[in-house]
Parts: structure tokens; C-alpha cells; sequence
């Protein structure tokens, strides 16, 4: 007959340390890891939603989409992106099928980003400079999309930013340097789209405002 030695009070307290110091060192890693995944697919999704305006741009005498901005865009047709209300975050929120843009991608899902707590339906915010009238930026309304001939240089004009206001995500998926600022969400990092549809993932801080900006 086999005599099984039992554990001391002190090895399993040794044991369960050993575990927790572990813990201590492994979960950090695995919150980056997931965080880095959660990044790739926003960018790919990124990625997607720029080729489809780019697409759409093509299709309509290469002019981009138009798009509304704060209060006056409240359950208005005839922007990339449709929202119910400005600045709440509420589930469903946004609804991309009624954008101009979705019938080039066919899938919501692209416009959240993994890491995005708001989950309101979009998660991304157009260049409001890509617009004919740049003076009513600075004012509640419709906006028209600017000629694709006119942006000089789109691998240094973005398109689309993540956007960041006091709820954490997008209030109108409009997007003015000015007022507006990009999210850190990916270990202080945000993925930028460009108008020849690349993707960066760049330090806000380092993001001159200039670069929102085309070339008349």
C-alpha cells in the first residue's frame, strides 16, 4: 500500500505566490498582445472603408462623399455615415447601411473599432477639410465632398481618424483639428487613413494639423 505524502501549509503558500507573482507578470503581456490584434483590425478595417470611399469617388465623377456635422446632421440623409443624435453614446447610434459608402463594404461591423467602448455603431471620424466650401467648416451643416483632383499630394492628406470627444468615440463622424482631437486607444496611438487609402497608426501629438489639409 502506497503512503501519498500531503502538501504542507507553507508549499501551497509557496505555490499560490508563486502563481500571483506569475499572474503579475503575464497579464500586462496578454492585454498588449490582445491590444495589438484589436489594432490590426482597425486598421484593416480602415483600410476598407478608404478604398470604399475611394471607390465611391470613382462612381461619381471623382467626388467625394459628403457628410454632416453636429446637431444639423440629426437623422439626415446624404452623408457617409448617418447618425440619430450628435453627441451621445448610444447603441446603434450610427447606422452605416443609410451612408453613402456602405453599399462598397456591405458589412457594419468595419465602422467600430474592436477597442472602442462606445460601440455606437461607428467608431471613425471623415476629414471635415474634404469638403468644396472649407468656410462652413466652422459651422453646423451639409457638407459637399471635394474633387479628388483637387488633394496634390493624398498620401499626406488623411481621410479618416479615430475620433475622441467626452464620451470616448465619435460625436457626428466629422472631424476639424480644430475642435476635434484623435483617440489614444491603442497604447496611445490612433490609425489615421490617407487619401491613396494607406493606413498609419501615429503618437496624436505628432500629427500636425496641416496634414488634414489639401492642396487647392
Amino acid at each position: 500500500m502506497r503512503i501519498f505524502k500531503g502538501w504542507t501549509l507553507i508549499e501551497l503558500l509557496v505555490v499560490i505566490a508563486v502563481i500571483s507573482v506569475l499572474t503579475a507578470i503575464l497579464l500586462p503581456v496578454l492585454y498588449q498582445v490582445r491590444e495589438k490584434a484589436r489594432q490590426t483590425i482597425c486598421i484593416s478595417q480602415l483600410k476598407q472603408l478608404a478604398l470604399a470611399t475611394l471607390i465611391y469617388a470613382q462612381d461619381y465623377n471623382e467626388i467625394l462623399p459628403c457628410f454632416w456635422d453636429y446637431y444639423d446632421g440629426e437623422g439626415k440623409m446624404g452623408g457617409w455615415i448617418f447618425y440619430s443624435t450628435f453627441s451621445e453614446c448610444l447603441q446603434g447610434n450610427f447606422d452605416p447601411t443609410k451612408g453613402s459608402i456602405y453599399i462598397y463594404v456591405h458589412n457594419s461591423a468595419l465602422y467600430t473599432c474592436p477597442s472602442d467602448r462606445c460601440k455606437q455603431g461607428n467608431s471613425y471620424a471623415y476629414n471635415g477639410a474634404l469638403s468644396i466650401n472649407p468656410v462652413a467648416l466652422f459651422g453646423p451643416g451639409f457638407h459637399f465632398g471635394l474633387s479628388l483632383s483637387a488633394i496634390r499630394e493624398p498620401a499626406n492628406v488623411i481621410m479618416f481618424t479615430e475620433e475622441e470627444v467626452q464620451h470616448g468615440s465619435t460625436d457626428d463622424g466629422h472631424h476639424l483639428p480644430e475642435g476635434n482631437h484623435p483617440t489614444t486607444r491603442h497604447h496611445g496611438r490612433s490609425n489615421f487613413a490617407f487619401c491613396d487609402g494607406h493606413i498609419k497608426a501615429l503618437l496624436p501629438e505628432n500629427v500636425p494639423s496641416e496634414i488634414y489639409r489639401y492642396s487647392p
